[in-house]
């Protein structure tokens, strides 16, 4: 008998219900990850996030708190966090910004209200309220731009700036790394959410790392 295709949701579910797996296993080890109650203190953070914070170039634990170390960045992070931990009926959609760091490339920080759908083996979900997800440049997180789009049933020039945008960069330094316009990569992003129905560049990312199977390294 064959097997009818997957459909786009079913692919996206499929992609989802790795994260217990495979984000465990190979995307938490390249991709921080800290989960805030709704006091904003920090709950939890995996072993790559740990390391990223206690080097304290960036980023920091004061109090239980996560503050970046620039004043202007550290005002921006509250503003996000603040939004995600908004009681607002609809889901706040997540939010991306950068971190700068003394002599070395920007943090990537995406933002997002928690759902009991993520992906921590924690004792109390009912305590998280927000995700924090720290891409690292430096780390060069390898995303396979060919299994991505067989994955994730995107066109190839989608793939290739998901796999950037997974990877840290910013929508400007993808255009420039790919001799396209800015315009032409946010048309992409747009594509790409509507294809997948999603509403950020933070789920767009979320998705990504834990899709299975990605990862070149």
């Amino acid at each position: 008998m064959r097997l009818s295709p997957l459909s786009q949701q079913e692919r996206i579910k499929l992609a989802l219900i790795g994260l217990h797996t495979a984000t465990s296993a190979l995307g938490a080890k390249r991709i921080g990850i800290v989960l805030l109650d709704r006091r904003g203190l920090i709950v939890e953070a995996n072993d790559h996030a740990r390391f990223l914070i206690q080097r304290g170039i960036g980023l920091a634990d004061v109090g239980g708190c996560l503050v970046a170390h620039d004043e202007r960045d550290n005002s921006t992070l509250n503003q996000l966090l603040e939004r995600a931990l908004s009681d607002s009926v609809e889901k706040v959609h997540g939010s991306v910004m950068t971190v700068r760091r003394a002599r070395a490339l920007p943090l990537t920080l995406y933002v997002s209200q928690f759902s009991d759908g993520d992906f921590l083996d924690i004792g109390n979900l009912n305590e998280v309220a927000v995700m924090v997800m720290i891409v690292d440049p430096q780390d060069r997180l390898q995303v396979d731009p060919n299994r991505l789009a067989d994955a994730l049933d995107l066109t190839p020039a989608q793939a290739r700036v998901a796999a950037h945008l997974a990877s840290g960069a910013t929508v400007q330094s993808i255009a420039e790394s790919t001799y396209r316009s800015e315009a032409v990569i946010r048309w992409h992003l747009k594509q790409m959410m509507v294809r997948l129905d999603i509403s950020s560049q933070t789920d767009l990312v979320r998705l990504v790392i834990t899709t299975p199977g990605v990862f070149d390294n």
